[in-house]
């Protein structure tokens, strides 16, 4: 799930002496970047949920592993006592 957006700015409004003109430019910009604050915003929250359920997946893993070597350990120790109690085959 790809939620990531390249960021572009709006063009650089030109040294147009008009005052009207660059007036509703900057407007325009400033309403540009509040929009793209907003995106990064839902982006980084989205992003921080993602990592929330990512690390409770890796935890969960992390206690399953662990429970798994502790069994493998049990067997083990299970496997070497019963084979150090065998007589070998040629008695």
């Amino acid at each position: 799930m790809s939620m990531l957006h390249k960021l572009t700015l709006p063009p650089v409004p030109s040294n147009d002496s008009s005052h009207g003109e660059g007036q509703v430019n900057t407007e325009d910009r400033l309403v540009d970047i509040e929009i793209k604050l907003a995106r990064q915003d839902d982006m980084v929250e989205a992003l921080n949920r993602m990592v929330y359920q990512q690390q409770k997946k890796i935890d969960e893993l992390e206690t399953l592993c662990s429970g798994l070597a502790r069994r493998v350990r049990e067997i083990q120790d299970v496997t070497e006592d019963s084979v150090a109690d065998e007589k070998p085959p040629h008695y």
